[in-house]
């Protein structure tokens, strides 16, 4: 599988912490970036060895998934908007 790497919104760090917890065997990096102050959302880029389906997959799995699970996007396509 080719290594690509991502992007996604969540509310809050504890949102991205799960996502990561249930991840970490197949992410080689991450970065979370917190774009406010004034608001709880944070901004996690990171490289799998997955899909971008995989990814959704496992996003379902996770509890408040909803705002990663609707802005996940290859980090070309990520727009940070809820689909």
């Amino acid at each position: 599988m080719k290594l690509r790497t991502y992007q996604l919104r969540a509310e809050c760090i504890e949102d991205v912490i799960d996502f990561l917890n249930t991840t970490q065997s197949v992410l080689t990096s991450f970065t979370m970036i917190k774009p406010n102050d004034n608001l709880p959302d944070v901004v996690l880029i990171f490289q799998a060895k997955i899909n971008l389906e995989e990814i959704k997959y496992t996003l379902r799995e996770i509890q408040n998934n909803h705002v990663m699970y609707e802005t996940v996007e290859y980090i070309e396509n990520y727009t940070g908007k809820r689909k």
